[in-house]
């Protein structure tokens, strides 16, 4: 690995660990000063309780939002890859029967009542185009792609709510 490879990942590690810091120090503090205001501190102990209550707090929440979040985001790339595991079968077969099932599955994806994100919701698009075209190989790429954006997101709930605005 050459020396500025080194350097980079040893500041953007670094800079990760600033900001995660910067984040609980940031919403915990704001927590322990905004309980001072309501109930004053008795001891130095008191602060140190709060901040343990609150940094616990501020972990929970965070968690339960982020697991959540990924799993959605997770959901809808195994939908996407499972729907272009169908298309891709049906277009190595030519089989039009299936072909209507996919892009069935497909029109029901893009439906305003599905809350897909925009970028997957563009690649039922393009796997609609593929199934029309027939294009085998551009829907091999897209599973592929899709499985790693879903095992992706199931590693996403290390980072916190910053690390995620800045990556």
């Amino acid at each position: 690995m050459s020396q500025i490879k080194k350097k980079h990942i040893w500041s953007k590690t670094i800079w990760q660990i600033f900001l995660m810091f910067i984040e609980i120090a940031v919403i915990v503090g704001g927590l322990t000063w905004g309980s001072g205001l309501l109930w004053e501190f008795e001891s130095g102990l008191d602060v140190l309780e709060r901040i343990g209550l609150f940094y616990g707090f501020y972990q929970i929440l965070t968690y339960m939002i982020l697991s959540n979040l990924n799993d959605i985001k997770a959901d809808e790339f195994l939908a996407l890859k499972n729907t272009a595991s169908i298309a891709l079968k049906a277009c190595e077969y030519n089989d039009e029967v299936w072909k209507g099932i996919a892009k069935g599955k497909i029109d029901k994806q893009l439906d305003n009542g599905v809350f897909n994100d925009m970028l997957v919701r563009k690649n039922y698009g393009v796997l609609k185009q593929c199934i029309d075209t027939n294009s085998v190989q551009n829907i091999e790429y897209m599973i592929i792609w899709a499985e790693h954006c879903a095992e992706e997101s199931q590693l996403l709930w290390r980072f916190s709510f910053l690390l995620r605005l800045v990556k």
